[in-house]
């Protein structure tokens, strides 16, 4: 069984994942979404992460949807990633917990 890496393209993302870098972690996503249409993100375990990576990511999965492509996380998000899912309320929901604590069958 080929891994998440294989079957889509790997979209390493640099950190810090705030505001500031919204602009930047866009066109990374996008560009994955140019090569495939599965792409998995890599989120670096301990990258500063703010509210708007969650929209973005949210915002993305929106997208692939919409054009029959496919998102996913490489790993469960965990560390600041975690803390600010936890403190917005985005793992209320199965579907959320699912795609970014891999619980379920979104992933």
């Amino acid at each position: 069984m080929p891994t998440k890496e294989a079957a889509g393209s790997l979209a390493d993302l640099p950190p810090p994942l705030t505001i500031r870098h919204a602009d930047a972690l866009r066109e990374v996503i996008l560009a994955a979404f140019e090569t495939r249409s599965e792409v998995v993100l890599n989120v670096p375990a301990d990258a500063a992460v703010d509210l708007s990576f969650v929209q973005l990511v949210e915002s993305a999965r929106i997208h692939a949807g919409r054009n029959r492509r496919s998102i996913s996380l490489a790993a469960p998000a965990e560390g600041a990633l975690l803390g600010v899912l936890q403190a917005a309320g985005f793992l209320k929901t199965h579907e959320t917990t699912s795609f970014w604590l891999h619980r379920g069958d979104c992933q």
